[in-house]
């Protein structure tokens, strides 16, 4: 049976504590074990690479990658928004230029459609006061002429023929 000696308790913590440890108590430590002790170490250090680190370092691959892919999905979709918002800004910039032309026209024909109705209200005016002052001479040669009659047929009919002549000047 073989001795152990008692040393100080090793930590649960530290596994590499506990391990020479162990591999003293089983005699691993001596000139002749020391060598399947240091083989016995490789095998536990691939074994815990091939479980524990390789496969983190793969996650850790496959997420830089993934990483990659996104930032360039991102950078094509940035892109793309960029684009179609400058589209959408192009075409409201060109719909306004469109409004504003045709606020423009609108405005023109309704200064001309005021400055025209503004002439044709001062010719009706015009015409009105020609009118009017038309019938006063009539109304004036008529009342005259009534006056003349009977005792001056001549002097009547020489009105009347005035008037007529007046007024088919005023018919067109």
């Amino acid at each position: 049976m073989k001795t152990v000696a008692m040393e100080a308790p090793v930590p649960e913590d530290d596994a590499l504590a506990r391990m020479v440890s162990l591999a003293d108590a089983e005699g691993l430590l001596q000139a002749g074990s020391l060598e399947r002790f240091v083989d016995g170490l490789r095998e536990r250090g691939r074994i815990i690479l091939e479980g524990r680190v390789l496969p983190l370092e793969r996650r850790v691959e496959a997420l830089e990658k993934e990483n990659t892919w996104r930032r360039a999905e991102q950078a094509r979709t940035a892109a793309a928004h960029d684009r179609l918002l400058e589209h959408h800004r192009a075409a409201l910039a060109e719909e306004v230029a469109h409004r504003m032309s045709e606020i423009e026209a609108r405005d023109a024909e309704i200064r001309r459609w005021r400055e025209e109705h503004a002439r044709a209200s001062a010719a009706h005016d015009r015409l009105l006061e020609h009118h009017r002052a038309v019938l006063a001479g009539v109304a004036e040669s008529l009342t005259a002429l009534i006056s003349w009659l009977p005792w001056s047929y001549r002097r009547a009919q020489a009105s009347l023929a005035r008037l007529a002549t007046t007024l088919r000047q005023e018919v067109p």
